[in-house]
């Protein structure tokens, strides 16, 4: 059942300095997919507190093409996600969340 609400993922990313220029080439294939795949507004940020956290988010128009949006991976999306995962730092890897959309005040 579609709920009707804008879906918000955010992923966390604990990154190796050492491995940024590289990490920002294999993000920018990941925006490419999350695009491909109907993912609205992606942007990549990065924390000013502790520079080796990259933070992807995109939104999605409702939550059946959020689950849309997670059927469609391909092997080559699953390869690139590997990739992003070994640039990572640390033991916990990658913190996924997953958030809805709430207008208020209208």
């Amino acid at each position: 059942r579609d709920i009707g609400v804008t879906g918000v993922q955010t992923c966390a990313l604990p990154i190796s300095p050492a491995c940024e220029a590289r990490f920002l080439r294999a993000i920018a294939e990941r925006r490419r997919v999350r695009l491909r795949d109907g993912a609205r507004d992606w942007e990549l940020v990065q924390d000013l507190a502790n520079p080796e956290i990259w933070v992807e988010q995109f939104f999605v128009a409702t939550w059946v093409e959020y689950v849309r949006h997670n059927q469609r991976r391909t092997k080559a999306d699953a390869g690139n996600w590997a990739e992003l995962r070994s640039f990572s730092v640390g033991d916990d890897g990658p913190r996924v969340r997953r958030f809805v959309k709430r207008a208020v005040g209208r």
